[in-house]
This record gives C-alpha cells, sequence and structure tokens, in this order.
C-alpha cells in the first residue's frame, strides 16, 4: 500500500512539475510571438483571473474542470493554485524588472527547468542536503543542468552557469518565502550587482 501512495506522490508531483515547466515555455512563446507588451498585459490578466479563481474556491465555489485540474497538479494548501499564483508573480517580476529581455525570458526558462526537473529527480533520491533535508543533492545537480540548458538559448553560456549555480542554491534553501518568489527577486538581485 505505501508503494502505491509513493507512486501516485511521484506521478502527481512530475505532472505539476511538468505543467511549471510547460508554463514557462508558453510564457517564452507568448512573448516572442505576441510582442512584449501585449503579454504583460495577457499574462496580468491571467494571474488576476487566477487570483480570483482561487478566492472563489478558497470560499467553497466550485469549477468543475479547475477543479478536475487542481485535483491533478496542487499540492494540498490553503489557498488552491497557491504555486501557480506565486510563479505568475515571480513571471510578472521578472518581465517588468528585468533588463535585458533575453535575461528575463532565460531565468523564467532556468526556474521552469531547473525547478521541475530538480524535483522530478530530487524525489527518487535521498541524499539529502545538509542545509535541507527535503532537498537532494541529485535535485540540486537537476536544477544547476536543466537550467543551464533552458538559459542558453537565450544568454552565453558562463551567465546561465552562473544564474543556475546561485538560483539552484537559492531555491534549495528552506526560506521563508516561497521559491517561485524567491528565485526571481535573487536573479533581479544578482542582475543589480552586474552579473
Amino acid at each position: 500500500m505505501r508503494v502505491k501512495v509513493e507512486n501516485a506522490f511521484k506521478v502527481r508531483e512530475d505532472l505539476r512539475q511538468l505543467t511549471h515547466f510547460g508554463v514557462a515555455i508558453a510564457t517564452v512563446l507568448v512573448v516572442s510571438f505576441v510582442g512584449f507588451n501585449s503579454s504583460l498585459l495577457l499574462i496580468s490578466a491571467l494571474f488576476l483571473f487566477g487570483l480570483l479563481l482561487a478566492n472563489a474556491k478558497a470560499l467553497g465555489g466550485k469549477v468543475k474542470i479547475i477543479d478536475q485540474f487542481l485535483s491533478l497538479v496542487d499540492r494540498e494548501v490553503a489557498i488552491p493554485g497557491q504555486g501557480a499564483m506565486f510563479f505568475a508573480a515571480g513571471i510578472l517580476l521578472l518581465l517588468t524588472f528585468q533588463r535585458p529581455l533575453e535575461l528575463a525570458l532565460a531565468i523564467i526558462m532556468l526556474h521552469g527547468a531547473g525547478d521541475a526537473f530538480a524535483t522530478i529527480v530530487g524525489i527518487r533520491f535521498n541524499n539529502k542536503l545538509p542545509w535541507n533535508s527535503k532537498k537532494t543533492w541529485q535535485g540540486l545537480a537537476a536544477f544547476i543542468v536543466c537550467g543551464v540548458v533552458a538559459a542558453s538559448f537565450f544568454i552565453p553560456f558562463a551567465q546561465a552557469i552562473t544564474y543556475a549555480v546561485i538560483l539552484a542554491i537559492v531555491e534549495s534553501l528552506d526560506l521563508p518565502l516561497d521559491d517561485n518568489v524567491a528565485v526571481p527577486v535573487s536573479a533581479l538581485i544578482l542582475r543589480g550587482f552586474g552579473i
């Protein structure tokens, strides 16, 4: 029975993380094909719509298709869609404040790929990090490797490595701030230091 529960958890978490990565890819495609200003308006509108749906759901409202989707990919949290809302907020922060735009897109992809594959790989191993027992060395390595690959489409390889290593460490910390916000904010700070 325990093996079935663990496998079900892994499948659900895999789907959740692939959705996370898919949102990053979709964001980059929308910005590339629709343009920056229209994309920012569209993502802002979707973010606000998501907040309204999360609020309605938290108040007991039912939207069948949303409920089914959340049952597949959402974690058990007090606020429905909380991770998605934080990820959208992080994307909006990067698109609004990170310059040049290629760097913003690189960080969105780095975070989307790195975070997704860190979880997918990390939950299958037990070599815990000394500073966070919820994370593994393999997950940290997956974040760096996948993050570098994803970011390298937009920024130089050396810069992609620097961002991936630092942001992987930030993501691995047990911070009170959700990593979907902590990683973009850290990227903005790094850029402020000229990295």
